[in-house]
């Protein structure tokens, strides 16, 4: 069944796409900052006061709740029981999913805000923040794989074509694309 998540006023809903019946929500209490991501059972949404919230998909039960530093403004990124979430406090965190509980495995500072969802790809986190620079993370450490000058802002998290990371920049005319081997143009 196909259904579609949303966050409003401290709420996490799931609907079903095919009549667009409710078939749950659940009111965290948080203001939601960030759209929801799906991350195997669970279901991760950011909050203003950089708490990233857990509940179950299949009820909307809660499970656990992360304190991290600044607002949650990006959807996280998840590939097996790993996420990785940014937001205003100029870092991407990655954590360790648990039943009841996160870890965070590793934290990177980046030179700014962190306001569109990073991707997975290749074994590694490609992240591009507001300073204009697109980072590939190895994921399972967090060291720099590489970097490289975009021209603009990126007007989203971009998208995987093959061996290419293609970003539109914000206000800008074009693609940019980068090898995901090196970053090379």
């Amino acid at each position: 069944a196909s259904v579609s998540i949303t966050c409003a006023d401290g709420s996490i809903r799931l609907i079903a796409s095919e009549d667009g019946a409710l078939r749950w929500e659940k009111n965290l209490h948080r203001s939601l900052t960030s759209p929801a991501a799906l991350c195997g059972w669970l279901l991760l949404a950011g909050a203003s006061d950089g708490t990233v919230n857990a509940v179950a998909a299949e009820d909307g039960a809660p499970r656990w709740s992360k304190q991290l530093d600044g607002a949650i403004t990006a959807s996280p990124a998840c590939h097996g029981d790993q996420a990785w979430v940014g937001g205003t406090g100029d870092r991407l965190h990655a954590l360790r999913l648990g039943r009841r509980r996160a870890r965070i495995r590793w934290s990177y500072r980046t030179g700014s805000d962190i306001t569109v969802a990073p991707r997975y790809a290749s074994e590694q986190i490609l992240l591009s923040p507001l300073d204009t620079w697109l980072y590939a993370l190895h994921a399972d450490n967090g060291h720099l794989a590489w970097r490289t000058r975009i021209g603009k802002r990126p007007a989203g998290s971009g998208a995987l074509l093959g061996d290419l990371f293609v970003v539109a920049p914000l206000n800008g005319e074009g693609l940019e694309m980068f090898r995901l081997s090196d970053g090379s143009h």
